[in-house]
């Protein structure tokens, strides 16, 4: 018998299958590439409904532990085994306060990590916009964002996923201007690569934050969703 989402011991429904998928991926059940069961399968085997599943599933995807490939069905993106899970919650309540304030928009040649994330030799032509946002006459961020080809639109085709890689900089003279904080003082940047529905890269974003305008909020998970000792939470 189908059940239906509801709260119950243990969790929700749809969080106790996720658990239990993101469980046989750390394990090996699952290997990368390796294609999930139907949905149809999965419900069948869970016990529940396709709505359930497909939360189950939404939440991996949004973990980057599986990817769903138009046509094909979703996919395991990699072994979990031995890692930790991190879960973007939020980091702005709302960016439609922001407005965007284009600083150049230029065709250059693509060199280090532009050209690597966008997968494009170096030397190839592609496109530049930099660009600060800003709220209320304050600078919130300095951003650069490359387009594979110089033809490439702003926006271009639909996101699929994103991956983000974090790091802490000093601002030089020249970002502490744009931005307008001290020069020296401690800032995050993020490296992020933007891919379409057939996992293309199609955007690589740098962007360095103002550090009294954003915060950046992470829920930190089990990598096979269990409960863990006291000992293991001292461990960083």
């Amino acid at each position: 018998m189908v059940q239906t989402e509801k709260a119950i011991a243990g969790g929700s429904l749809h969080d106790q299958v996720r658990r239990d998928l993101l469980a046989r991926i750390a394990n090996g059940d699952y290997q990368p590439g390796d294609m999930l069961p139907t949905e149809e399968a999965l419900c069948k085997h869970y016990g529940v409904s396709r709505i359930t599943i497909r939360r189950a599933i939404t939440d991996l995807v949004s973990q980057f532990v599986l990817s769903r490939r138009r046509g094909v069905g979703t996919v395991v993106r990699y072994n979990g085994a031995g890692k930790r899970f991190f879960r973007l919650s939020g980091f702005f309540e709302d960016i439609s306060l922001l407005e965007q304030v284009v600083l150049a928009d230029e065709v250059l040649p693509a060199e280090g990590r532009a050209a690597a994330a966008l997968k494009v030799e170096p030397g190839t032509k592609i496109r530049r916009v930099r660009f600060v946002t800003r709220h209320d006459k304050e600078c919130f961020t300095l951003g650069d964002s490359y387009l594979p080809t110089e033809k490439s639109s702003a926006w271009g085709p639909r996101i699929d996923r994103a991956t983000q890689e974090l790091h802490a900089i000093l601002a030089d003279e020249w970002i502490a201007d744009v931005l307008e904080v001290e020069v020296g003082r401690p800032l995050l940047a993020a490296h992020r690569t933007y891919f379409d529905q057939n996992d293309r890269p199609v955007r690589y974003l740098y962007a360095r934050y103002h550090p009294e305008h954003y915060r950046f909020i992470v829920d930190l998970q089990p990598s096979q969703g269990r409960p863990v000792s006291e000992k293991e939470l001292s461990t960083p």
